[in-house]
């Protein structure tokens, strides 16, 4: 037998002692092993809030020549006079329908269905006047007519305008009642006001993004505790904290206005402002959620 032969079983006998020895540590499969910043740990995130009175507020008035609302924008009818301020389109005849031009949908049903014509400035002026009439200066006043966005019918929406204008320090009552009285104002006209959106503005964001802040973390708190308790171990102490609050809007193209959260996301869409909500304070709300993780300490039980 030669020396080679000899050393090489040699060799593997004192790696295995060796590895005995050492307890294995060398060859812990790496799932064993704590990954720095991968501890086990509890984590929670909490919410918070905090309000002020609006300083101004935005309102929109969308406004359709229609009364009888968005559905009713295609109206059937008999007869359409020549000089009745819309546009007639006749209907097409569905194949298997007869040459009557008769469809399953009354939106299209003959005789003929009557698009509403462009909204004007004139058509306006009577829920302009109500405005005026409710304290807002004419000169605050933007009417944009016909509107270039429906909520409805997307870009260039031909049934709709807009009326906007701002209130400094709104009071609730008082919006409501200009609400009204512009929604009787369309009537009267033969008009329909079809949404009144308000936005809140306020003067100081930054502390009211603080206040809901700290809300946020004393809510996770809490949230951890009961966490902890639920599992049955000890709450450790606090290791990691994320702000994931989205302080979000603006609507216009100032990003340091301060503007309320509130329904800011319960619009139709695009170029419609949030719903007013005359059950709700006349305020600017600041929302954050903040994200806490703590070591999770030993069995509470033990």
């Amino acid at each position: 037998m030669s020396a080679g032969s000899i050393r090489r079983p040699l060799t593997a006998l004192f790696v295995t002692l060796l590895a005995v020895a050492l307890g294995g540590a060398a060859f812990r499969p790496a799932a064993a092993q704590t990954v720095p910043g991968m501890e086990p740990g509890i984590v929670a995130t909490g919410f918070g809030q905090a309000s002020a009175p609006a300083s101004s507020a935005e309102v929109q008035l969308i406004v359709s020549r229609d009364p009888s609302g968005m559905y009713g924008m295609y109206g059937v009818v008999e007869t359409v006079p020549p000089d009745s301020g819309t546009v007639t389109v006749e209907g097409s005849p569905v194949a298997g329908e007869g040459e009557s031009g008769a469809t399953s949908d009354p939106m299209m049903t003959d005789p003929a269905m009557v698009m509403p014509a462009l909204l004007t400035e004139a058509d306006l002026a009577p829920i302009v006047d109500a405005v005026v009439a409710a304290g807002v200066a004419e000169a605050e006043i933007t009417v944009l007519a016909p509107s270039s966005f429906s909520s409805f019918t997307g870009p260039g929406g031909l049934q709709t305008a807009d009326i906007r204008f701002s209130v400094a320090d709104p009071a609730v009552e008082d919006l409501t009642a200009l609400a009204q009285s512009a929604q009787q104002a369309a009537l009267d006209a033969g008009l329909s006001l079809m949404h009144v959106g308000v936005t809140y503005l306020g003067d100081d964001c930054a502390t009211l993004q603080q206040q809901a802040r700290t809300a946020a973390v004393a809510d996770a708190q809490t949230r951890a505790e009961g966490l902890a308790e639920a599992l049955g171990v000890e709450l450790g102490e606090l290791i990691q904290a994320a702000d994931g609050s989205i302080f979000y809007g603006p609507y216009g193209e100032d990003p340091t206005r301060c503007v309320s959260q509130l329904f800011s996301d319960a619009g139709y869409g695009p170029g419609v402002d949030p719903p007013f909500d005359p059950t709700h304070p006349a305020e600017v709300v600041i929302v954050a959620n903040v994200t806490l993780t703590f070591a999770m300490g030993e069995d509470a039980s033990a």
